[in-house]
């Protein structure tokens, strides 16, 4: 394997991306507030105290921040949402991601410095702008590669941990888990729910996947997920387990793990299945209960 070989499988290599609102809007409050906080610290007057418009101007940097940063994990996933795709991302989507939101962050930024925080209009606009990019990004590069290598370790080995443990459970569990309660999908279709394997969202349909008579079968319904989910409230076994799957939990012979998260292997059609990181702990208890 050449060393080009290498480089395109570490950048394959599975990363999570932000899952829910909530994480992103933290994380963009977060890096604001700290944006705010380092320039009032730093950013003394020539008496040594703050004036109400060094902080004022500190405030309304870390604002910028903010807006940016919401922007790039919230907006943009919705306007391109196949790069952003979750089950795809990886070491090099989030390094890209990463060197272009700190470039625009700064770029912003210098903009608002060059119309507000310009004294006498010292610098020209355009080569002003070219170096305050060129030197973001020359100082951001090797910070966001060695984050995004601890993250990937850290969080492989957090994951794999836990599919272990969960695959012991699975090895020792002796529960029966022989079910003949008849679910339905939707009016005109009823499915034993001990053959319903796992639903899949595609769009305004759904892949409905279920063993009949010991053949893998499979029913493409007119659905969305959250409609069938509320069909199938009476069932404990049957879950949903990321924005795009239904499980049946018994039906889970594996559980493996890397970077992104935990991913269920299913009866009958080996098929790997992603599971949504804010109930993984939990879906991870109920395999074997």
């Amino acid at each position: 394997m050449t060393l080009i070989d290498k480089i395109i499988m570490w950048l394959r290599k599975p990363l999570p991306f932000f899952e829910t609102t909530k994480q992103k809007l933290i994380i963009s409050i977060v890096f604001g507030v700290f944006i705010t906080s380092f320039l009032i610290l730093f950013d003394f007057s020539s008496e040594g105290e703050h004036s109400y418009m060094q902080i004022l101007k500190a405030v309304l940097y870390g604002i910028i921040t903010f807006l940016v940063l919401f922007f790039y994990s919230y907006i943009l996933p919705i306007l391109i949402p196949r790069f952003f795709n979750s089950e795809r991302w990886n070491m090099g989507r989030s390094i890209a991601y990463g060197i272009l939101l700190v470039v625009s962050i700064g770029l912003f930024n210098a903009l608002f410095a060059f119309k507000f925080d310009n004294p006498n209009n010292r610098v020209v606009l355009f080569p002003f702008l070219i170096a305050v990019v060129q030197k973001t990004f020359v100082i951001s590069i090797i910070p966001t590669l060695m984050f995004n290598l601890w993250l990937e370790k850290r969080l492989y080995k957090k994951y794999e941990q836990g599919s272990e443990i969960a695959n012991n459970n699975l090895i020792h569990s002796e529960l029966d888990k022989k079910h003949d309660l008849k679910i339905d999908i939707d009016e005109k279709n009823k499915i034993s729910e001990q053959d319903l394997v796992y639903i899949k969202a595609e769009g305004n349909y759904c892949q409905v996947y279920y063993i009949e008579d010991l053949n893998q079968k499979k029913l493409v319904l007119r659905n969305t997920l959250k409609n069938i989910e509320d069909t199938l409230q009476n069932s404990k076994r049957i879950v949903r387990c990321h924005k795009s799957y239904i499980i049946n939990l018994d039906k889970v012979k594996k559980v493996t793990g890397n970077a992104r998260g935990y991913n269920f292997i299913v009866d009958d059609f080996n098929f790997q299945i992603p599971v949504s990181r804010t109930i993984s702990k939990d879906l991870l208890n109920r395999i074997t209960i």
